[in-house]
């Protein structure tokens, strides 16, 4: 059985979707917090789904964007890697296994987007998880705290 993934929306709301009776039900994200994920969802017409429940506040869009890093203090050079999703406050990339980011350590981001103007994106940001071969990182605000060219992006499918 295929898991679904549904986003909680600003208003903390989700929507679940029966794909066999169309039935669409809106409930208070809060049920689902102490919720093991994935769960089973049972609709009014007897058949059950398993769904993944998202509580991120701004979406997190999948991709595979080539880029580079290096770590701002103390400084080191460029590595490369892959992001593998992305959103407005931050993404997620691969790292080698020798990587010796830990958490909190801030870094330098350079990639391009895969739009049609191929955009190049610079950001600085700081660790905030980190496995063996996946680090999550929070872009650090600078200068204007919106980024038009990759709030676009994200818009378009």
């Amino acid at each position: 059985m295929q898991i679904r993934t549904n986003c909680a929306d600003e208003k903390g709301m989700v929507y679940l979707n029966c794909y066999s009776c169309k039935n669409i039900s809106v409930q208070p994200v809060d049920q689902f917090l102490h919720s093991p994920q994935p769960q089973a969802i049972s609709c009014k017409c007897g058949n059950a789904y398993d769904v993944q429940i998202e509580f991120r506040k701004l979406y997190r869009k999948k991709v595979r964007l080539e880029g580079f890093f290096s770590r701002l203090a103390p400084p080191g050079g460029f590595e490369k890697t892959t992001i593998i999703d992305i959103s407005m406050n931050g993404c997620r990339l691969l790292i080698d296994y020798g990587c010796r980011l830990k958490k909190d350590d801030r870094i330098k981001l350079t990639f391009n987007l895969d739009n049609a103007n191929h955009t190049k994106i610079t950001k600085e940001a700081v660790a905030s998880s980190l496995d063996d071969r996946t680090l999550g990182c929070k872009f650090l605000t600078t200068g204007s705290s919106f980024d038009s060219d990759l709030g676009f992006y994200l818009r378009s499918l």
